[in-house]
């Protein structure tokens, strides 16, 4: 028998691995994203002592009723597959305006809380036709109106920093590639998920500066992470239902949407209805993201939360697959209504 030897890996290989890592670790380090509780770093931040953040006494911005959230740590991602693609340059590229997103939108929330309050000005119907062709112009998909409900708002966003929001909420949605979400899970599948972080986090930051510009004052949620539950505002916002998964499924996109949002003081905000999608009763009866997740973190039956909350997925499982897939994906991939599209999704229900 011949004696196979382990490959070894060469150096320029090994230099690039080091030099992604490297690159990876500034970019997090920038962004601020380190466990509070676990990483040496977020330990010595925590110790450190707090300023007291600007916009302290406003009354015209609502805050958390303690409503937690889990933190993603990117540093846990395996950067291995993207190399062996040969994705690096894409990825690097699109990390990059991940980054310049999440910064800009700090900056501008900085600059809004240092504002005085005032009473929320007045806002034409025109004012919100502007809106929908402005989100249109910018690649935005989606979009839908409601009030910012403070049961919804994370005590802590591990991204944007950002604790306080105005009290009307515009709701945004912008579609992944169905090609690339068809490939899950893997580097393509989990590569399109960040793109359309920084896509949408871009829109989602010039939308802000629109309506700035028209006198009205702005916060920009980056889609990464984020101040809010997005996924039930979108529901308050007539987007569309939750499905089994814990992912908010809509007619024009199925599951197949990233969601943010831009906080304003513009008001009163268009008058949304409450639609009857009929997703939630096909979810009932279909269960192929239950059956399909590798994890098992789809739950059996949702669990209720005593601040209204409703969980559909064990995050613990969820998030540790999650970091092994490089995304994951597969519960979109699966379901109906990102393979046959919503209409015919139904009409199999009805008949």
């Amino acid at each position: 028998m011949i004696e196979r030897k382990p490959n070894k890996t060469s150096f320029a290989k090994r230099r690039m691995k080091n030099a992604v890592k490297f690159i990876n670790q500034i970019s997090l380090l920038a962004l601020g994203l380190y466990d509070t509780e676990n990483s040496r770093i977020g330990k010595l931040a925590g110790r450190l002592p707090r300023k007291r953040k600007p916009g302290e006494g406003r009354t015209d911005l609502k805050r958390s009723k303690g409503l937690k959230s889990k933190f993603i740590d990117l540093n846990k991602f395996d950067l291995e597959p993207f190399m062996e693609n040969k994705m690096v340059t894409r990825s690097f590229q699109v990390f990059g305006r991940i980054v310049s997103g999440v910064l800009k939108s700090r900056k501008d929330y900085r600059k809004e809380l240092t504002s005085p309050s005032r009473p929320p000005k007045p806002a034409p119907p025109e004012f919100w036709k502007e809106i929908y062709t402005r989100a249109e112009s910018l690649g935005i998909g989606l979009i839908g109106f409601a009030p910012v409900d403070e049961n919804l708002i994370f005590t802590s966003d591990f991204v944007g920093k950002m604790d306080r929001l105005y009290a009307h909420g515009i709701v945004l949605g912008m579609e992944m590639d169905f090609t690339a979400i068809d490939s899950a899970p893997g580097p393509e599948a989990g590569l399109e998920a960040m793109r359309i972080y920084a896509e949408l986090g871009v829109a989602t930051n010039r939308l802000a500066d629109f309506i700035r510009s028209r006198g009205y004052r702005a916060i920009a949620c980056h889609p990464l992470g984020g101040p809010i539950l997005y996924p039930a505002m979108a529901v308050r916002a007539g987007l569309g239902e939750m499905g089994r998964s814990g992912l908010l499924i809509t007619k024009k996109y199925g599951p197949r949407q990233r969601l943010s949002m831009v906080a304003t003081d513009a008001s009163p905000l268009p008058e949304t209805a409450a639609p009857k999608f009929g997703i939630a009763e096909f979810c009932d009866k279909c269960r192929k993201c239950f059956s399909a997740c590798p994890a098992g973190a789809v739950l059996k039956e949702p669990v209720g939360k005593g601040n209204g909350i409703i969980s559909r997925i064990d995050q613990d499982k969820c998030i540790r697959y999650f970091y092994e897939a490089m995304g994951c994906s597969i519960c979109l991939k699966v379901c109906p209504f990102h393979q046959k599209g919503y209409e015919q999704v139904i009409k199999t229900l009805k008949n």
